[in-house]
């Protein structure tokens, strides 16, 4: 087994150069590695060699200094590449945080569980 085998990198500036190299690396050592850069035409180069290792590769064009561009690449990385389970843990995670939300909300409203609770003396 390959040290980072099931594991997925991410590398930026991925097309040529240092870029290109680390990807190289990483799918050597058996990582999935999702590439992001500008130069879209340069990155099928770096597409083939890092497949021909044997690994998955995502080539993503952004710009990672915009950071809306960078956050959907990564969202685009985080569909492509997680498991399952990892999916299953991310939705509980967001369905908690959004019952959290909920609760938190009624509680600074003066409600608890959705419901209107009156004040002792009964006034609302």
């Amino acid at each position: 087994m390959k040290p980072l085998e099931g594991k997925t990198a991410v590398v930026t500036g991925a097309a040529r150069g240092i870029g290109r190299a680390i990807c190289l690396e990483l799918a050597e050592a058996g990582a999935n590695v999702a590439g992001i850069d500008v130069a879209m035409d340069a990155m099928e180069e770096t597409a083939a060699l890092v497949r021909a290792k044997g690994v998955e590769f995502l080539a993503l064009e952004a710009d990672v200094s915009r950071f809306e561009q960078l956050k959907d690449a990564v969202g685009r990385v985080a569909e492509q590449f997680q498991s399952p389970a990892a999916q299953r843990a991310d939705h509980q995670h967001r369905q908690r945080r959004r019952h959290h939300g909920q609760r938190r909300a009624g509680q600074l409203l003066g409600q608890q569980g959705g419901r209107h609770r009156p004040d002792q003396d009964g006034r609302p």
